[in-house]
This record gives C-alpha cells, sequence and structure tokens, in this order.
C-alpha cells in the first residue's frame, strides 16, 4: 500500500505538472483556449494534480514505521 502511494503521488504529480506546463505555454503563445477547454481550467486542474500527487506522497511518508 506504501509503495502503490508513493508510485501513484508521484505519476499523479508529473501529470499535473505536464498540464500545467501545458496550459502556460497554450497562453503565453497567445491562445486562450486548447480544444474546446480554456488555457486557465488547464492550469487549474494542472494545479489540482500536483495538490493531489503531493497529499498522497505525504500519505505514504505517514505510514512509513
Amino acid at each position: 500500500m506504501n509503495e502503490f502511494l508513493a508510485v501513484a503521488g508521484r505519476a499523479v504529480g508529473v501529470v499535473g505538472l505536464l498540464v500545467s506546463l501545458l496550459a502556460c505555454v497554450v497562453r503565453l503563445s497567445g491562445y486562450y483556449t486548447l480544444g474546446n477547454v480554456q488555457a486557465i481550467t488547464m492550469l487549474q486542474l494542472g494545479v489540482a494534480a500536483i495538490v493531489a500527487g503531493s497529499f498522497l506522497l505525504l500519505w505514504s511518508i505517514s505510514l512509513r514505521r
């Protein structure tokens, strides 16, 4: 369980970082949307994924004995 939480936390964090980076690139290139999704919404999703990944990593650390 502990190893699963650590791997899931890292994976979710990396995905969040990539989504945030994509949103920043889209917005800095002068576009407001990517498909039907606004750049600010993508940035919020990325930040939420980074927070969720951090929570999972902290949870895995707290389960160590």
